[in-house]
């Protein structure tokens, strides 16, 4: 796959209809949308990102459960206006790939 065909399909899954589904079916209905095809290309890439996401996922559920998270947004941004500015990303190759 090439830079460009990774950078559009990311930008599709975040932004397509794929956030809708999940969002008010949840991730199971994505799944049985797919022809029997892309339902195995979906069982392998989900089975290989499942142990390396749970952790980071239980995070961030937790840390939105217990309201830390937006009391955590809200130190970020006074970070973000102090010593710890928020880096640049125009110039990063995501960026540049976009840009074509």
């Amino acid at each position: 796959m090439t830079a460009e065909q990774a950078f559009t399909e990311s930008c599709e899954s975040i932004t397509g209809n794929i956030v809708k589904t999940i969002s008010t079916q949840g991730i199971k209905a994505v799944y049985d949308e797919l022809n029997d095809d892309d339902k195995a290309i979906f069982q392998q890439a989900y089975s290989a990102s499942y142990m390396p996401a749970k952790e980071i996922l239980q995070e961030i559920y937790d840390e939105v459960a217990s309201g830390n998270e937006i009391r955590t947004v809200i130190m970020h941004g006074k970070r973000a206006a102090g010593d710890f500015p928020v880096g640049k990303i125009d110039g990063t190759d995501t960026w540049k790939v976009g840009e074509k």
